[in-house]
């Protein structure tokens, strides 16, 4: 173009050429690094077994599309086709959530933030809510702008991380459970009978446990103290989270009614690497290692059970990693 037209003609073709170019290869950029479902992937909230199960039958109502690079009209609109397909796939349970997280998400463009409106749409055409999470103040004006607004959009939500996203999906798939909190597990033996060995009674155990009652705010356990008890939560809901001395913290997860706390650091011995805080006002019954060791040599049958409801709750734990990590590696 330089040698037959001009030389600024030539740089002009030049840069339209190298825009196009961009354009091109970049729009082949994969924006969805993962996709996972709410079986696959759990929020940092540790729910009593019945809960978990429930949960990993449900979770393909939760559409999680974790996200990278940059936002525009490329990668914008292969995004908005994606929940499309998802969304009117019958061969899937009915879609109720889908989540982006946008954490790694360096920007957007304005024709990025007109296909996410059109998913937001979508969703209610659907009747599923459009979650983004990790969304950085700048790119919230930009989808406030664009008309993306929890303040006036129904089926649009933001919260700060995925886990929190995630943790709002459970309870509402949770919610949706006639037999979710229908009072029939308020007591504690009947929360352990989901998991617990059929040929011994669980209120055997009761005799062997200490009743206590925690105000919210108060520590359960404290970081670095010696590990000698594990508690079980009856009622309320506590918080495991690492502490620093300059007065944060790291919130690990959160543990409600049906769940043990503190069996890793009682088996292990040493120092506990947590905090475990009351979140709520929680009734909670503590076993300590003395009173396993009394157990064991008066009640062999019921420390046995103990253990078997321990490996038992341990395994269901395993399974739900497993089935994180097979989705972040699929």
């Amino acid at each position: 173009m330089v040698g037959a037209i001009g030389y600024p003609e030539g740089v002009a073709v030049g840069i339209i050429a190298a825009i196009v170019l961009f354009v091109h290869n970049y729009s082949r950029v994969e924006v969805v690094s993962h996709v996972m479902s709410g079986s696959d992937l759990r929020s940092n909230v540790e729910r009593p077994v019945r809960d978990v199960r429930h949960l990993r039958e449900h979770g393909q109502q939760i559409y999680v599309l974790r996200l990278q690079g940059f936002l525009f009209f490329g990668t914008a609109n292969h995004l908005l086709n994606q929940v499309r397909s998802r969304a009117t796939d019958k061969k899937l349970q009915p879609l109720r959530f889908v989540i982006m997280d946008f954490r790694r998400i360096t920007g957007i463009d304005s024709s990025a933030v007109f296909s996410l409106w059109k998913v937001h749409e979508l969703a209610r055409k659907h009747g599923f809510i459009l979650i983004m999470t990790h969304v950085k103040p700048e790119t919230k004006k930009q989808l406030a702008n664009g008309g993306l607004d929890p303040a006036t959009c129904k089926a649009f939500r933001l919260f700060p991380d995925l886990d929190h996203g995630m943790e709002w999906c459970e309870e509402m798939i949770l919610a949706a459970w006639p037999e979710h909190n229908n009072g029939g597990f308020a007591v504690l033996q009947e929360q352990l009978k989901e998991i617990w060995p059929k040929d011994v009674p669980p209120h055997r155990l009761l005799e062997y446990l200490e009743p206590h009652h925690f105000e919210q705010g108060t520590h359960i356990i404290r970081q670095t103290e010696h590990s000698e008890c594990l508690y079980f939560i009856e009622s309320g809901q506590v918080t495991a989270r690492l502490e620093f001395a300059d007065g944060h913290f790291i919130r690990l997860s959160t543990m409600g009614a049906g769940t043990i706390v503190g069996e890793v650091g009682m088996f292990l011995g040493g120092q506990r690497m947590a905090s475990i805080v009351a979140e709520k006002s929680c009734r909670v019954y503590r076993l300590s290692a003395d009173a396993l060791q009394r157990m064991r040599g008066a009640d062999p049958s019921l420390a046995l059970a103990f253990h078997q409801f321990l490996i038992r709750l341990l395994a269901e734990r395993l399974t739900t990693t497993s089935n994180m990590l097979r989705g972040f590696r699929e």
